[in-house]
């Protein structure tokens, strides 16, 4: 049987909290897509667990469980080592329990260094992003001139593949302060040491069904950008129809105590958007729900839900597809005694 957690908003809605708690009845759980930008929080057994490119089914809960970052994802190598050091350190167990799918694809220092120059350009308008290359590193998978982790056993292959990528870049940023013998010599130290942890994903999901395994499968960053929380909240631009930006948002900002695990940015925070949600079960069809932080609510003598949208004086039947929409939304709420 394999269980999948979604967000049903724009991120943060707790999914590595509820994976934690249903690993320990998993055997394999696996990250479907994403990299390091995204921070899962954890606390069990007195301890603070955080995890970016990791499964949280990595974790206290379930010694036996077996973790797999995905072929969809996007891995910051050094980052990954890192992450693996604190997660020991805090007495988890990684040994035979973490593995990466050779079709993932590499996040090189050099993404992430186009990724601030890409958000400096765009000044204003600029994205928002946690700088940490992921979008870039998806650009060049989608255009075919990125790296996958099996590449980097292959150190020919792989120094081809670089140059290629760091001459693309250099067409659109020609004064990049970039050094690709740098970034070669590092994968070099990495070759052997990455070798343990990478398989082919295809045999491994086979086997695991075929034996009837419980397998669960963790999203990162949310729909809108099947759980959901009833403090919407999400980090960079973009629309957001239920925004607070008033002490409302502060008040769930300190109270959530919503800040980036892995930017350590505040958090967007709103009230909880039913809109948003009914378009995501459209499209997804959740079998069930996990709300959280209704707990953070106690200190509002009056809650708000968002019930509909209206552009122009006309109640919108469905969600906007067009982001332009969202400049002269409003937002029709239902007021509940807190």
């Amino acid at each position: 049987m394999a269980t999948i957690v979604l967000g049903t908003q724009w991120s943060d809605e707790g999914k590595g909290k509820l994976v934690d708690i249903l690993s320990s009845s998993a055997s394999l759980c696996i990250r479907a897509q994403g990299g390091n930008n995204a921070g899962h929080t954890i606390v069990a057994d007195g301890k603070t667990l955080r995890y970016h490119s990791v499964p949280s089914g990595l974790g206290l809960a379930n010694p036996k469980c077996v973790n797999l970052i995905g072929a969809g994802c996007v891995v910051h190598v050094t980052s990954f080592f890192e992450e693996l050091e604190k997660l020991k350190e805090a007495g988890v167990e990684t040994e035979g329990r973490i593995f990466i799918a050779k079709g993932a694809h590499v996040v090189t220092d050099l993404h992430q260094l186009v990724d601030a120059c890409e958000e400096k350009v765009l000044g204003e308008g600029k994205f928002g992003t946690t700088g940490k290359g992921i979008g870039l590193a998806y650009s060049t998978k989608m255009n075919r001139s990125g790296i996958r982790m099996a590449d980097v056993l292959d150190k020919e292959l792989f120094h081809k593949k670089l140059i290629r990528l760091t001459v693309d870049f250099q067409r659109r940023f020609p004064n990049l302060d970039y050094h690709l013998s740098g970034e070669a010599a590092k994968f070099q130290e990495y070759r052997e040491k990455l070798r343990p942890f990478l398989v082919e994903q295809g045999p491994l999901l086979r086997d695991a069904k075929a034996e009837g395994k419980n397998i669960l499968i963790e999203g990162a960053t949310g729909f809108m950008l099947d759980i959901a929380k009833h403090i919407p909240q999400g980090v960079g631009s973009g629309p957001f129809p239920t925004e607070q930006l008033n002490a409302v948002g502060e008040k769930l900002q300190v109270l959530g105590r919503k800040f980036g695990v892995t930017t350590g940015r505040k958090r967007r925070t709103g009230w909880f958007d039913g809109v948003a949600l009914r378009y995501a079960h459209s499209s997804n069809e959740y079998t069930w729900l996990n709300l959280t932080k209704l707990d953070v609510l106690g200190g509002f003598e009056e809650v708000k839900v968002a019930i509909a949208y209206s552009h122009k004086g006309n109640i919108l039947e469905d969600f906007p597809e067009s982001s332009d929409v969202f400049k002269d939304l409003e937002v029709v709420y239902e007021t509940l005694p807190g």
